[in-house]
Formats: C-alpha cells, sequence, structure tokens
C-alpha cells in the first residue's frame, strides 16, 4: 500500500481508452437480475509503470451503491491486465419494472518507473496524477416487456414550444451518440448531460421544428452503433 502522497490531481476520464495506459475494457456494463456476478478486465498498457488501482461502483450522485468490487484496491503490473469482479448485495431490492443506473469507476495512481520505486511502496515527488476512468453500469431486471434494441428504435420526437422533445416510453436507459433533427446535427455529449435518456422520460432539445425527419444514432450493450429515424410528431 501507499504510505502517503504528496500531491493528487485527479482526472475525470469517461473514454474507453487512454493514452497513459490505463483504461477499462469495456464502455459499459450489464448486471442482468440473474447475473450473480459480471466481471471486467482494467488494463496497463504501459511498459515500466505499475499502479495502485481502487474500484468500486456509485450512484449516479456518488453515493454507495449495492455492488461490491473484488478486490477494491490491488496492483496492477505493467503490461498487464487484472480482472474484476462486480457481485450485487441480494438483501438490496432494486426497481424491477425498468432500468437501474449505477458506475463503475476505477482509480490508478502511478507508483513510478519499475527499478524506481520508493521503500515500503511510498509515492513521493511534486504531483502523482490519479487517472479515473468511468463506465456507466445497468442494472436490468428480469422480464421486461420490450428489449433495448425496441427501446432504442421507440424513441419518439415531439414539437414544442421549448423545442424538440425526445420521449422514452421504454424501461430502459437509451444512450445516443448522434442526433440530427430535421437537417440541424445537434450536440450530443456527456459534457454537454444531453446524451442519455432515463426510462419512461423525456428530455428537449433547442431546436425549433414542427416537421421534418430525425435521425439519430444508439449505442447498444456492446457499445456498438444502431442507427434509426422517425418524423417529427405535432
Amino acid at each position: 500500500m501507499f504510505k502517503y502522497i504528496s500531491a493528487i490531481i485527479l482526472m475525470s476520464i469517461t473514454s474507453y481508452a487512454f493514452s497513459a495506459g490505463f483504461g477499462i475494457n469495456a464502455t459499459r456494463i450489464i448486471y442482468n437480475e440473474n447475473d450473480k456476478t459480471k466481471t471486467v478486465g482494467i488494463r496497463n498498457t504501459t511498459k515500466d509503470i505499475a499502479y495502485l488501482v481502487q474500484t468500486k461502483v456509485l450512484t449516479p450522485d456518488d453515493k454507495q451503491s449495492p455492488f461490491e468490487t473484488i478486490p477494491p484496491i490491488f496492483r496492477l503490473e505493467p503490461a498487464n491486465t487484472n480482472q474484476v469482479k462486480i457481485i450485487k448485495n441480494n438483501n438490496v431490492n432494486l426497481p424491477k419494472n425498468q432500468e437501474s443506473l449505477f458506475y463503475f469507476i476505477g482509480t490508478a495512481i502511478p507508483s513510478g518507473k519499475l527499478g524506481n520505486e520508493n521503500n515500503n511502496n511510498t509515492v513521493s515527488g511534486a504531483i502523482n496524477i490519479a487517472i479515473a476512468n468511468k463506465i456507466k453500469l445497468f442494472y436490468r431486471p428480469s422480464n421486461l416487456a420490450s428489449t433495448p434494441e425496441e427501446a432504442q428504435k421507440g424513441l419518439t420526437f415531439k414539437s414544442t414550444s421549448k423545442g424538440i422533445e425526445m420521449i422514452n416510453n421504454s424501461p430502459y436507459y437509451v444512450s445516443i451518440s448522434n442526433l440530427n433533427i430535421a437537417g440541424k446535427k445537434v450536440k450530443v455529449s456527456v459534457e454537454e448531460g444531453n446524451s442519455m435518456i432515463a426510462p419512461y422520460s423525456q428530455q428537449t432539445y433547442n431546436v425549433k421544428a414542427s416537421t421534418g425527419k430525425v435521425y439519430w444514432i444508439a449505442i447498444n450493450d456492446i457499445g456498438g452503433e444502431n442507427v434509426y429515424s422517425s418524423s417529427i410528431q405535432k
């Protein structure tokens, strides 16, 4: 274990890859109700830097979740991958009529280059950078009425006084990577907070149009993309 860290800069990275060599081998995790455990790989592609890694699953508001990660803390050697198990606490009940959203987070602190570690695994120096990778974890109950693909395809778009309202009438979260409304490309991103719509909810985009076609690309369970189109409703 590290005894101390003189200074830490925390960098939140949500993408699949990271140039420093630390990352999560998935873009999302689907935890089905009948799953006893899920496994995700944590990688270190550097040649000479080891990391101290902490893993956890939190709620969207950064609170404790009913999921445990094993191991929660471990040393990740260079050019190596470690498998982390995710286990749900069965004493905690989650909604059975729709998906629930959580975040799997892996945080890594470099221990220095091989052959240059400090005694007792301590870390010294002016600045040590903690790299935080975060991906979505969806808890999916059994026997939902539709499929994720039907949810993606079933999004509807309605013209309102405030803009175009996207409506999700399904029990699934739907994430989109690209959106075009009536010939206008809409910026969608995690930073904008408009790239995912929760079950049975609405989201409004600041686009004025009463008619026209809508094209969108939805992200599927394995991180691939599905393309759909529809017409604006009045």
